[in-house]
């Protein structure tokens, strides 16, 4: 029995010194890249103008099925982590991931016509092009990690990971001029101000790579990320028509939306260091 106590105090004590030197840290970059767009579409406000051709004389105009459609680009990730080894096959992690790439910005629209007094419909124009834009995308996420490792005294070793965590979006609104044909067939010059995007998410991935111990105390890994959050905020947008016309411009809100999240794919190669 007390053979038995003494060699579980040696187990215990040297579990616990193996133990402190599993602390590592990760840093690396990849190239990612995003696999799901999105979009909004409303209504504009309603403005006035006046005098018109209208019965009353006086019109009320509006833009319906204003859309903005976001389309992600390819771009890269940097990824930081510190971690700590539980056993030889299973550790854990907290990272820090930050991903940039551009956002295209393109859309349409249309104009409607309403008689001030009536509300009849006097004319309309569907599908008006926007003149595409575009714009950086930024995301920081901090994500907590679990990861199993495969056969952890050889050389190579297969990884599996999954974690979840917290991710902030930024991407600010873009600035373009375009024109429309108005209902005395004269070309209106508009200024389009796109929705800027932000928000905070929840976020989750999962990761699939494989390790090479480069030295006694660090390794070489490479591995596919795979990235995805909630929902995001598109804020409000707006199209001004005679932007340089004083008294004579207008200036037609869409309000702001919620966007599907992101889904990014990564390939990236990081160094871990033993600690």
């Amino acid at each position: 029995m007390k053979n038995l106590i003494f060699a579980a105090l040696i187990y215990l004590i040297s579990s616990a010194s193996y133990a402190n030197q599993d602390f590592y840290a990760n840093i690396g970059a990849g190239w990612t890249i995003p696999t799901h767009n999105s979009s909004t579409a409303d209504n504009s406000s309603y403005v006035i103008y006046g005098p018109t051709t209208a019965p009353s004389g006086v019109s009320i105009f509006n833009l319906p099925n204003v859309k903005w459609d976001n389309k992600y680009n390819n771009g890269f990730n940097l990824n930081a982590a510190l971690g700590y080894r539980f056993t030889s096959h299973w550790r854990s992690d907290v990272e820090f991931l930050f991903q940039t790439f551009k956002r295209k910005l393109s859309g349409s629209y249309g104009w409607t016509e309403y008689d001030a007094i009536t509300t009849a419909v006097i004319d309309s124009k569907p599908n008006i092009n926007m003149t595409p834009t575009t714009n950086n995308t930024n995301v920081y996420s901090l994500l907590t990690n679990g990861y199993y490792d495969f056969n952890p005294v050889s050389k190579w070793t297969p990884i599996l990971g999954a974690g979840f965590g917290i991710a902030w979006l930024k991407s600010g609104h873009t600035t373009a001029y375009g024109s429309f044909v108005t209902p005395l067939g004269v070309s209106a010059t508009t200024l389009q101000h796109s929705p800027g995007l932000s928000g905070t998410a929840f976020a989750w991935q999962f990761k699939a790579g494989v390790s090479y111990a480069w030295k006694e105390s660090t390794s070489i890994v490479l591995q596919y990320r795979l990235f995805a959050t909630s929902s995001f905020i598109a804020k409000t947008s707006n199209i001004i028509t005679n932007p340089n016309a004083g008294t004579s411009a207008r200036t037609f809100s869409i309000p702001q939306h919620s966007i599907t999240g992101l889904i990014t794919n990564s390939i990236d190669i990081a160094l871990r260091f033993k600690l």
